[in-house]
């Protein structure tokens, strides 16, 4: 019932994100959370140019509101070209949301390491193995890239061997 539905219920604005904080920097920043209301099976058996439709509509809200950023967040961004037209017709920049992918995954390894102690520190440089599965995929390249300056040793697995080793280099 939910995915015949749910292509008729319009997006919503879910809520704000308040209190982030650069540890770079110090920059504050806050931004919306929008919700999107189909499965992920009616997204991909709807025609595309309607989910396009949505998430302009989405990004226009979220200029309107301030936001100067929109991210495609789970199953959005691999609904038609990854976000290309959405970015084409948005008042705002689109990503796909992978950079938060990858920097929150880094984010939650790295706490859970330390919390655990699981692997010693020698200097600023862990003293053990990291394995990035999926090393050459868009997380994965970013993830294996920051988790080699600080692991002495990586493993890097993916299925192509030619893009492991233009990784490795």
């Amino acid at each position: 019932t939910l995915e015949l539905v749910s292509p008729y219920i319009p997006s919503f604005l879910y809520g704000r994100i308040t209190g982030i904080e650069s540890a770079y920097d110090g920059t504050k920043v806050e931004g919306d959370i929008y919700t999107v209301t189909e499965t992920p099976q009616t997204m991909l058996g709807r025609p595309v140019v309607k989910m396009y439709d949505k998430f302009i509509k989405i990004a226009k809200n979220a200029d309107k509101r301030g936001n100067k950023i929109m991210g495609l967040g789970a199953f959005t961004k691999i609904v038609g070209d990854a976000g290309v037209t959405v970015n084409k017709n948005s008042p705002i920049p689109v990503t796909t949301g992978n950079s938060l992918s990858a920097a929150a995954t880094l984010w939650a390894a790295k706490y859970a390491v330390n919390k655990m102690n699981f692997v010693q520190k020698n200097e600023q440089v862990y003293d053990g193995a990291v394995m990035i599965v999926g090393a050459t995929g868009s997380i994965g390249k970013v993830n294996s890239k920051v988790l080699s300056k600080n692991w002495k040793r990586v493993i890097i697995v993916a299925p192509k061997l030619y893009k492991l080793i233009d990784l490795k280099a």
